[in-house]
């Protein structure tokens, strides 16, 4: 494009940011680099796409520094923003400073999407507070989302390995009437109590 004489605009950048993110953080600094030089300043696509990466590769803090750079330029952060930033608290093991985010969102009115909750679940279990998970999933289910079938056996089995099996009991027969079925609660309860 440039050797030919045009000029990328945002829209040009959106998918190499969005493809070399997961893998190639030094590339993602190279193209904001050359978004800088062609005086292209990020919008809320790049910002989020951005935040995401960092996330990934598990620099919280710049994730953190891009979300007060995006809204002091004004724009508000969204659900994308919100789960990325969640994320990186709970890949940190910080479960308050996910609570926080969360409150947050609620409070800037940015409603949570059942990912925001399988994230806030699926974090609650890896640390192995399944008390935590099982808030998050009442609270899922309260607002009328549904999680997905990974993160609910996951939480199925957690509370099973803890010997809480009446808990992971009414979970199965709950996600049986709402239409989930394609999990395994039935091979997870069976399973032996560690």
């Amino acid at each position: 494009m440039k050797a030919s004489g045009i000029k990328p605009t945002l829209n040009t950048y959106h998918p190499l940011i969005s493809a070399c993110k997961k893998d190639k953080i030094d590339l993602v600094e190279k193209i904001l680099e050359d978004m800088s030089r062609l005086n292209l300043s990020p919008d809320r696509v790049v910002y989020n796409e951005l935040i995401q990466c960092f996330v990934w590769h598990g620099d919280i803090q710049k994730a953190n520094v891009l979300c007060s750079e995006m809204s002091n330029v004004g724009i508000l952060p969204d659900k994308m923003t919100y789960n990325s930033l969640i994320t990186g608290c709970l890949k940190e093991g910080n479960l308050h400073g996910a609570k926080d985010l969360f409150d947050d969102m609620i409070a800037k009115e940015v409603g949570p999407n059942d990912g925001t909750f399988n994230t806030l679940i699926e974090g609650h279990c890896k640390v192995k507070d399944f008390d935590g998970a099982s808030v998050w999933y009442r609270e899922m289910l309260k607002i009328g989302f549904l999680p997905s079938v990974a993160v609910c056996n996951e939480l199925v089995s957690g509370l099973t390995d803890e010997g809480r099996v009446k808990e992971a009991e009414i979970i199965c027969s709950e996600m049986s009437m709402k239409g989930v079925s394609e999990t395994s609660h039935e091979d997870l309860l069976a399973s032996p109590i560690k």
